[in-house]
């Protein structure tokens, strides 16, 4: 492959989620997405090189900021292939030696990052089987992320040799084989009996969750684990050495943390319900075993009780499985709610010129588009970002990095989830432009085809439940953003008007409250009023936004 671009430069913070480089491969040029937080070190080959060999190092990264500096004159071997900096060999699906059988030249898919935030993924389908010849561009499964479900499509010619994940499997690392592939169709047969030791996820089907530790220690005795995992455990209390890293070389990461955490919470208060069986006798004796609990219940029955007319217990309540996309939606919640100092600014927008001028353009729009209010409070938005940049934000631990595209969210839910798909370069579009990005983006969350391009994080995001009646409400923080707009609904409500002689006057007019949650440690009281009162003006005077 080749270096088309560096979007990380020699210092930056690289976090989970980033994009570090553009990759130009033999078939397209795609976006390296980082898995963890770090910090990058050196550069080793710059941008426009190519010829370099899969599996060669392109940069060194470190944990801490002050290693950077350690590598400024770092030169990589020349017969060096690998990671420059020595690490533990570990055995991989894509290298099997499963009694002793010699395998012919293959190669292992693996579970794709298909958004910033995936560390993990789900098999919904499978589009091809065993034998299939797969061509460039084909969609070889539909895979779960913590998103939505996205089509994994084929970037190569090859052939199908062996599933090793059946459909319906999930909780898979990113990196993870899920299947080989082999260059030529005499090779498939060899790999009927294939079977990697690695590929042990939980399947939603019957099985369960492995219990022991990941080894995640070097010969030293070192913890691996990223920065954010560090701060976590810290914050959390909870020790490093206690919990199963799944990030890359079972390196801890803060996703991690956050499950032992929540696991700890869920231990102490778990209840054990016993079922009642119908018996003739008047005591059941149940030993129920569970970890870490161990509980044995007496229940006593008096004989005049009627058991039939007693519900089972399973009978008063369903457990929902949770999916990949809704607990990282509560990881994600949670690490907001616990980690970012939030603060609520409130204002009232009268939009009577508003609504006209939205009814004009709907008449003249001839049906090819049709504005609503949540177009006119995007466009508002992006236009006061670009006003107040300082909103246009986010924290970075050392820095306050700021954005110079307004590159929008929207919150958008669907029956999976909540999710919030990308309007990019919104103060550059117009209301009719936004409105079908908005339509087609909408389409896409209810259908389970978002993109990994539309879900994007942006630089602001903005949910409206205004659809539903309500007045106001304070939105949760989308990281690593510094500001969500919160719209309610509009209602008619008697406003005094005073004239150039003082006198006042009542009269009725249509009035909508937003809600802008701020991140204090990037945008201050008064830069946030300053915002709004910039959103305020658009919104009140809406052919500004046509200017």
């Amino acid at each position: 492959g080749g270096i088309q671009k560096w979007k990380k430069q020699e210092g930056d913070k690289i976090s989970a989620g980033d994009v570090v480089c553009e990759i130009e491969t033999d078939k397209a040029v795609v976006e390296f997405v980082a898995t963890d937080d770090c910090y990058l070190a050196k550069i080793l080959f710059p941008a426009g090189t190519t010829g370099i060999n899969v599996g060669q190092a392109i940069a060194v990264t470190v944990e801490e900021i002050e290693d950077v500096s350690k590598f400024t004159n770092f030169v990589l071997s020349a017969d060096s292939t690998t990671s420059p900096i020595p690490q533990k060999q570990e055995t991989t699906p894509s290298q099997p030696q499963a009694n002793n059988v010699q395998y012919p030249p293959h190669q292992s898919m693996p579970m794709p990052a298909l958004s910033p935030s995936m560390t993990q993924g789900g098999i919904q389908k499978w589009k091809k089987q065993e034998g299939d010849k797969i061509s460039a561009g084909d969609v070889v499964c539909e895979i779960e992320t913590d998103k939505a479900v996205v089509e994994f499509v084929a970037t190569d010619d090859c052939y199908l040799a062996k599933i090793l994940f059946p459909a319906g499997t999930t909780g898979i690392n990113v990196g993870q084989a899920i299947a080989i592939t082999v260059e030529e169709s005499e090779d498939i047969a060899k790999f009927a009996n294939y079977s990697s030791s690695s590929s042990t996820s939980t399947s939603s089907v019957g099985a369960q969750k492995s219990t022991s530790p990941i080894k995640n220690k070097n010969q030293e005795g070192r913890i691996f684990a990223s920065p954010a995992a560090k701060v976590a455990a810290k914050e959390s209390g909870i020790s490093l050495g206690d919990i199963n890293g799944t990030g890359p070389n079972n390196r801890i990461i803060k996703a991690d943390v956050l499950d032992a955490v929540a696991t700890a919470k869920a231990a102490p208060v778990a209840t054990i319900i016993p079922p009642i069986t119908k018996t003739a006798t008047t005591t059941t004796t149940t030993t129920v075993t569970a970890t870490p609990i161990t509980t044995t219940t007496k229940i006593s029955t008096p004989s005049s009780v009627n058991v039939n007319t007693i519900p089972a217990a399973n009978d008063s309540y369903i457990d929902i499985p949770l999916t990949n996309i809704r607990k990282v939606i509560a990881s994600r919640l949670t690490t907001s709610k616990q980690s970012i100092p939030h603060y609520y600014l409130s204002i009232d927008c009268n939009v009577d010129e508003l609504l006209k001028v939205r009814s004009h353009l709907n008449n003249l729009s001839n049906g090819e588009f049709k504005l609503s209010l949540n177009d006119f409070v995007i466009k508002a938005s992006a236009l006061a970002l670009r006003k107040i940049p300082t909103v246009n934000s986010s924290w970075n631990e050392t820095s306050i990095r700021r954005y110079n595209t307004v590159d929008i969210n929207v919150a958008i839910n669907a029956d999976a989830g909540l999710f919030t798909p990308l309007i990019p370069n919104a103060d550059q579009k117009g209301l009719r432009q936004i409105a079908l990005g908005v339509k087609e983006l909408a389409e896409k969350t209810k259908a389970g085809k978002l993109n990994a391009n539309d879900l994007q994080i942006g630089s602001f995001t903005i949910s409206n439940l205004g659809m539903f009646g309500i007045k106001q409400f304070s939105a949760v923080i989308n990281p690593p953003q510094a500001c969500i707009l919160a719209v309610g609904t509009t209602e008619k409500r008697v406003i005094v008007k005073t004239d150039s002689n003082g006198a006042d006057s009542f009269s009725a007019a249509n009035i909508m409250t937003v809600t802008l949650s701020c991140d204090h440690r990037v945008v201050d009281g008064a830069v946030g009023a300053q915002w709004l009162g910039a959103f305020k003006t658009y919104i009140e005077d809406p052919l500004k936004l046509l200017l």
